[in-house]
């Protein structure tokens, strides 16, 4: 079947625009996945911390109104200080990466708009290529399940660690108390509680370690599909 040139240019201006937008999605995805790498950094130092004030917590639990525990306070409080901000610079990063996942996905539905239109005009004219713009379509599918699966497992994310600023707040009395200790104050009650607060805070940053791992996993998968559909539409 003869295609016109008119209809040729068109088909070059769909493609064109597709392929530029999903180039822009793969430079987002490439954005977010650096933000979620520093968020995991900073929530592994966090963790550190966290263990770090286990010891002082236990040698405060073991106070017995005859010692001065004062000094295990000060280091649980610098412990959970450092382990807080690490948890809020870890969330500003996932934060961030949920910008550009928003904006990969715009991308990527912008790309699709423009294969819509092309894979109409290929099927109207009977265009060959009318089955490579279908793969296409398809990859990006499946890209966009993958990426709405990495918005899911960070918005769990975000729940966990909610949860572990919320401990931590609620640590800040018992820290101060073991922290003014005197001798002939029992303050083993105090330790007792950080020491919960600290394993409770703990499974809440290991819940939203595993969130962030099947984040990465998913977006690879997602980054794959993306890849593959711009190499389809490369070669028409």
């Amino acid at each position: 079947m003869q295609i016109s040139t008119s209809l040729n240019q068109s088909g070059s201006g769909h493609l064109t625009h597709a392929l530029a937008s999903l180039r822009q999605a793969a430079q987002s995805w490439d954005q977010a996945e650096q933000s979620q790498t520093q968020a995991d950094r900073f929530l592994s130092s966090a963790e550190r911390d966290f263990q770090n004030a286990e010891f002082p917590a236990r040698r405060a639990s073991f106070d017995n109104g005859r010692k001065d525990s004062s000094f295990e306070g000060r280091e649980i409080d610098r412990h959970f200080r450092s382990g807080d901000r690490n948890i809020d610079d870890s969330q500003y990063r996932l934060r961030h990466a949920d910008l550009q996942l928003r904006q990969t996905g715009q991308n990527i539905d912008q790309g699709q708009n423009y294969l819509s239109q092309l894979e109409q005009q290929y099927r109207e004219s009977g265009d060959e290529r009318l089955a490579s713009v279908q793969s296409a379509q398809r990859e990006l599918l499946s890209s966009e399940r993958s990426f709405g699966n990495v918005d899911s497992a960070w918005n769990s994310a975000h729940s966990d660690l909610r949860f572990t600023k919320s401990n931590i707040q609620r640590a800040d009395f018992d820290i101060r108390q073991i922290s003014w200790d005197r001798p002939g104050q029992d303050v083993s009650m105090y330790g007792s509680r950080v020491s919960n607060t600290i394993r409770t805070v703990q499974s809440d940053i290991r819940g939203a370690e595993w969130d962030m791992r099947r984040a990465g996993s998913e977006g690879n998968t997602g980054e794959s599909h993306l890849d593959r559909a711009i190499a389809i539409l490369e070669g028409l």
